[in-house]
């Protein structure tokens, strides 16, 4: 958070050989003067893996939250949101192959996605997923996905959510859903799991001095 760089405020990634993994991240309020305001991510046709990211506030030129540029990420259970960019606020794909799964896209800047081909044709794969302005693929939807307070950072979603077990399971090597990723009937889009457990305020499925600290804002904030 709160890093600057001329591509890849918050993350760059160079390479045609590595493929990082990032799990549980969250890259927000960074700035690029050119590409990438929260990720770059860029030749080789790599596969860095994306799994719980929350990609948010961050602002560029082009691609405010990440920019693909001749690779093939994987993108699953991810949250793009309030990012901003002159293209492509959310997400640029370009000359790229991404896999995006369960991921929300919405409140971007001017726009959540941005796909052209320039040199290499882009063939991003995107399913069971909330894309702002729609974009065609088995199970996704283009609605709001109801989340909890994003103009003060929150991206959990609410009650009555459509991205509520709207999402699809991970199949395990053996071929069956596995259950243990997720609560209710389906996992969810976005970075955050809902839980409606009394007490997990934060949605993160644990009980802590978090979940007092935001009970406590909301309550000043009723008051």
């Amino acid at each position: 958070t709160g890093n600057t760089a001329i591509n890849g405020g918050g993350i760059y990634v160079y390479s045609n050989y590595d493929d990082p993994t990032f799990i549980d991240v969250t890259v927000t309020g960074n700035t690029a003067e050119e590409k990438g305001g929260g990720i770059y991510l860029c030749c080789g046709f790599t596969s860095p893996i994306l799994t719980h990211v929350t990609i948010t506030g961050n602002t560029a030129n082009e691609s405010g939250g990440i920019h693909c540029g001749h690779v093939a990420p994987v993108l699953t259970n991810v949250t793009i949101a309030n990012n901003m960019g002159n293209e492509g606020a959310g997400i640029t794909i370009a000359s790229s192959s991404p896999i995006l799964t369960n991921v929300i896209a919405f409140y971007n800047t001017p726009q959540s996605i941005s796909v052209w081909h320039g040199t290499t044709l882009s063939e991003p794969v995107i399913t069971y997923s909330d894309i702002e302005g729609g974009f065609e693929g088995e199970g996704n939807i283009d609605e709001d996905p109801l989340f909890r307070d994003p103009e003060n950072g929150s991206f959990i979603l609410q009650d009555g959510s459509p991205c509520i077990d709207a999402g699809i399971a991970d199949i395990d090597g053996d071929g069956t859903p596995d259950i243990l990723d997720y609560l209710g009937l389906a996992p969810d889009m976005g970075a955050f799991e809902y839980n409606p457990s009394l007490g997990d305020v934060n949605g993160d499925l644990e009980i802590s001095i978090l979940d007092i600290v935001i009970m406590i804002e909301i309550v000043i904030e009723d008051y």
